[in-house]
């Protein structure tokens, strides 16, 4: 049985066992291998990667399909069909020679094909009164401790933004740092999706990396962010009350106000724009 690859897609046979298809329609390409497991099985596994050259992490399982089966698989081919989806063909011999066994043809059809949205969440913000600190976070169990107020002194402001939760094609995934009793007894914590600026951090003895928290589109040199995203501007204290602190927001007018209170914008473009947030 043979099913002819789609009309957007280009086949290019490799070494036995290896097939890559091109997806001209969008610059996606399949990978596919024939591994070995352990002495009884075999199976094939299948990367997407983005025109970028990154792993398609919103694929399959983190961007990866895998196929187990008990045998010997000959000739593994990678084929897309009209509507995108990767189909998968291969022989399976239950011996290692082919003339001593009845074989099997093997057709799989994946349905993942086509990726899904990053999944995204809510960064809420919250306010220190008597430090006059701003916090965000996305994570859901220190939002509910905030809320309950294991956390003494902290309140939201009914600011908050989008960010997503997983890494997704160009999404970067932004640093988080917290200054622990540098500055006790107040306390703060520091954003970056710049690769550079999180190195930097992370030599700076005063702040310790608690990891990336969340992804978000970049932003580009001049402050600007891809189609239908929002720029989130970074507003820093400038040491006001001994003790550093950031605020982030999606609010133009909330910008200008924190500005006028003696805070500085920082990020790129004029408007101080550190990343964006999907919608």
């Amino acid at each position: 049985m043979q099913l002819p690859a789609g009309p957007h897609a280009e086949k290019k046979p490799g070494k036995e066992g290896d097939l890559i298809i091109s997806l001209k329609t969008d610059g996606t390409v399949f990978v596919g291998a024939s591994v070995a497991l352990d002495n009884d099985r075999r199976g094939i596994r299948v990367l997407r990667f983005l025109a970028d050259g990154t792993i398609d992490r919103r694929w399959g399982t983190d961007g990866e399909a895998a196929i187990d089966v008990e045998g010997a698989i000959h000739a593994p081919t990678l084929a897309v069909d009209e509507r995108g989806r990767l189909v998968v063909a291969a022989l399976l011999y239950q011996t290692n020679d082919p003339y001593l066994a009845d074989t099997t043809t093997y057709i799989y059809r994946f349905t993942a094909d086509t990726a899904e949205p990053p999944a995204t969440s809510t960064a809420v913000e919250f306010r220190h009164a008597a430090f006059d600190h701003y916090f965000v976070t996305a994570d859901a169990d220190e939002i509910t401790k905030l809320d309950a107020g294991a956390f003494a002194g902290w309140s939201r402001t009914g600011s908050a933004f989008t960010v997503a939760t997983r890494a997704a094609g160009a999404l970067s995934p932004v640093c988080r740092f917290f200054s622990g009793g540098t500055f006790a007894p107040k306390s703060s914590h520091f954003y970056t999706p710049s690769a550079s600026e999180c190195a930097l951090v992370k030599a700076n003895a005063d702040w310790s990396f608690e990891g990336e928290v969340f992804n978000v589109p970049p932003v580009a040199a001049d402050g600007s962010c891809p189609a239908a995203t929002v720029p989130v501007y970074r507003l820093y204290n400038n040491g006001m009350g001994a003790a550093p602190n950031h605020r982030y927001t999606t609010d133009a007018a909330l910008r200008s106000q924190m500005i006028a209170a003696g805070w500085l914008p920082e990020g790129n473009g004029a408007q101080g724009v550190v990343m964006c947030s999907p919608p």
